[in-house]
């Protein structure tokens, strides 16, 4: 009996057993298709084509903003250039002519402006003062001589009743010689143009390079309208003030015309 008479048998005898054998495949073995690679090219190409689509609309995307953003610049630019040519506003142009009009205002009325208000320091500084003396300095030079000048009010009842006034000259006795002694020559014909005045008295002296000139006024008897022209050419200072001026205005006149001053009771 050969090898296949004896599988119809074994067959035969399965079928009468009612056991039906399924014959088993060995070694099977699957081979791709043409067509199962096709597609798997296609998908691979599509994914490609898909992520090249998502770069360029991102480029795009950066472009575009980039754009916005150089117009937004260019026009915040012509706006600045715009309001730049327009000039300034009305309201501006008002606010200049009101401050121009104030500092005008402010400069022209500045001597009266100071003067208040030193005046009322002076009232609440030295209210306690009726009587004594206000005491004013100032210092200058020229090109070859140091000035101070020493101006002392008496006062009573805060009213100026006489002034001395002190100009003392000091130079070089040998180099400044010749100035000095003119300063003396003029200070002795002043001595003899206020004899002819009451309430003026002037004292000239000259020593070791120091020429001093001495004014004294009484202003209960000055009648400065009587002077000459020949008093001011001799050197003799204006008394601006009057007989009973109130001292505290006084005070604010002279630090308004750079003295510094202090009263001191007597």
């Amino acid at each position: 009996m050969n090898e296949n008479e004896e599988k119809v048998i074994e067959t035969n005898n399965n079928q009468d057993s009612g056991i039906v054998q399924v014959p088993i495949q060995e070694n099977i073995v699957v081979t791709p298709t043409v067509e199962s690679d096709n597609l798997s090219d296609k998908l691979s190409q599509e994914n490609q084509n898909i992520a090249s689509q998502q770069e360029v609309i991102q480029q795009q995307i950066i472009d575009e903003k980039a754009q916005q953003e150089a117009e937004r610049k260019k026009k915040e630019e012509e706006l600045l250039a715009s309001e730049a040519n327009k000039g300034p506003s009305k309201f501006a142009k008002f606010m200049t002519v009101i401050l121009f009009v104030f500092l005008f205002a402010f400069v022209y009325f500045l001597g009266d402006i100071t003067e208040y208000i030193n005046q009322r320091k002076l009232e609440k500084q030295t209210a306690e003062i009726s009587n004594g003396k206000l005491i004013c300095t100032n210092t200058k030079s020229t090109e070859n001589l140091d000035i101070k000048i020493n101006a002392t009010f008496a006062f009573e009842n805060k009213e100026i009743i006489s002034l001395n006034y002190i100009i003392t000259s000091t130079g070089d006795k040998i180099r400044d010689k010749q100035e000095l002694e003119e300063l003396l020559s003029n200070c002795k014909r002043l001595q003899q143009e206020v004899k002819n005045y009451a309430g003026v008295g002037v004292v000239c002296s000259l020593n070791n390079g120091v020429n001093s000139v001495k004014q004294n006024f009484d202003y209960s008897v000055l009648d400065f309208q009587k002077m000459t022209s020949a008093y001011a050419e001799a050197g003799g200072i204006y008394p601006q003030f009057k007989y009973k001026d109130n001292i505290n205005s006084v005070e604010s006149k002279m630090i308004a015309s750079d003295y510094s001053c202090e009263k001191i009771s007597r």
